[in-house]
């Protein structure tokens, strides 16, 4: 079976965007304990991912989806995901308070760039293809849980 150029696109953005999302996740939380922050705090961290989540895609699907092509808004949240991600490397600098306010901060945008990415993904594949609405929905989760394994992994060697 030979896939549309459009759905590979979208299962390779899928799977970039889910590795750099987990590849964070097992040393931040390493990273977050060796700043003294407390179980409290760092459940405030992780957190506010999700709530950027679904506070943003609502937005994306209903305010910037129809304003903008989904090449822009899928480089724009790629951009903002790989920024955050680059910009944990400076929390070693701040007091405890503000690093718990720096890492908040990089979530929501963290969680706000994958909404982005992800929310745009969605829309283009089962608009793009309402005849195979349940492949690109089945690929974007197999290509979503390869990344959730992919990630974790190639970032032990890193930290």
């Amino acid at each position: 079976m030979c896939l549309p150029k459009t759905l590979l696109w979208i299962f390779g953005t899928m799977l970039v965007q889910n590795v750099s999302y987990s590849l964070i996740a097992p040393f931040l939380s390493l990273k977050l304990r060796e700043l003294q922050m407390n179980e409290a705090q760092i459940a405030l961290v992780f957190c506010a991912y999700a709530v950027a989540v679904i506070i943003w895609s609502p937005i994306i699907s209903d305010k910037l989806l129809p304003r903008f092509t989904s090449g822009r808004i899928i480089a724009s949240g790629m951009f903002f995901l790989g920024a955050a991600n680059a910009l944990y490397g400076f929390v070693d600098y701040f007091p405890l308070w503000l690093a718990v306010c720096y890492c908040t901060f990089l979530r929501i945008i963290s969680g706000m760039a994958s909404s982005t990415v992800q929310t745009t993904c969605y829309a283009v594949g089962t608009n793009d293809f309402p005849d195979r609405k349940e492949l690109v929905t089945g690929g974007v989760e197999v290509v979503t849980g390869l990344a959730n394994i992919i990630g974790p992994l190639s970032a032990a060697p890193l930290y």
